[in-house]
């Protein structure tokens, strides 16, 4: 008899540990089920993150010192078709990290770049894309590449790159009430774009030629993109392909 009661209490303390162990199992499982989901959630969520678009940048302005061309106010001789010079400085001047030029520095400058101009060209009156790029490229400390027949969207690409890029136009085409260009001249004339805003469908520009409203000065995409034109020396006139110059750091 007591054989039996033996036996049926060892039978029933290996049902009760049968079955908690399996419960325990159970558990374990759904744990490990459960902390897997979590990581593969993880994961995926970071992976959303590294291919999910960003927001397309609406307004950006780069942080490009202003040059006038003519820095003293002196409008006559070499400061009166400045354009270019000032706007390779405004460039430099950005590479180099300046927030901003003194007017005796601005001069200087510009000065140097004629000099050069006359020494190997012979004047410093206009320069095209093709001279303008010889100058960056020798005599400067950033680089360029000249880029002909420009997208409003591939300027905004430079732009929000971190690239200012130097644009070439017909400056009547421009509508600039502040720049009186000659009637009889070429009126070449060259900007550099430093932001643009979406919003207003303008590029923001600094221009070295305009003493009231350079600084910042604002050109519809429409306009700017339809005054482009390079400097064409076989018939002194702002009639070439549409051309800018993009620019990066050495």
């Amino acid at each position: 008899m007591r054989n039996k009661i033996r036996l049926a209490i060892l039978l029933t303390f290996f049902i009760i540990l049968s079955i908690f162990l399996y419960h325990r199992s159970k558990v374990s499982e759904t744990v490990k089920v459960a902390r897997t989901t979590d990581a593969t959630t993880t994961a995926v969520s970071k992976i959303v993150n590294i291919f999910k678009p960003e927001e397309p940048k609406t307004l950006v302005e780069l942080a490009v010192p202003y040059i006038s061309e003519a820095p003293e106010g002196n409008w006559s001789g070499n400061w009166v078709n400045a354009c270019e010079e000032a706007t390779i400085s405004m460039a430099a001047k950005f590479y180099a990290g300046d927030k901003e030029v003194s007017v005796a520095n601005a001069k200087a400058t510009l000065q140097k770049l004629f000099d050069i101009e006359n020494k190997i060209y012979g004047n410093n009156r206009n320069t095209d894309a093709k001279q303008m790029l010889k100058l960056i490229t020798d005599y400067s400390t950033f680089s360029a590449t000249i880029k002909q027949n420009p997208t409003v969207d591939e300027i905004k690409d430079e732009i929000i790159a971190g690239r200012p890029v130097i644009s070439l136009h017909r400056g009547f085409g421009l509508g600039n009430k502040n720049i009186p260009f000659l009637a009889t001249g070429s009126s070449y004339h060259t900007i550099i774009v430093i932001g643009f805003d979406d919003k207003t469908k303008e590029f923001i520009t600094h221009d070295p030629g305009d003493d009231k409203d350079g600084v910042g000065h604002r050109y519809d995409y429409e306009v700017f993109m339809n005054s482009l034109h390079n400097y064409d020396f076989s018939d002194n006139q702002a009639d070439g392909v549409p051309t800018v110059l993009f620019t990066k750091a050495k």
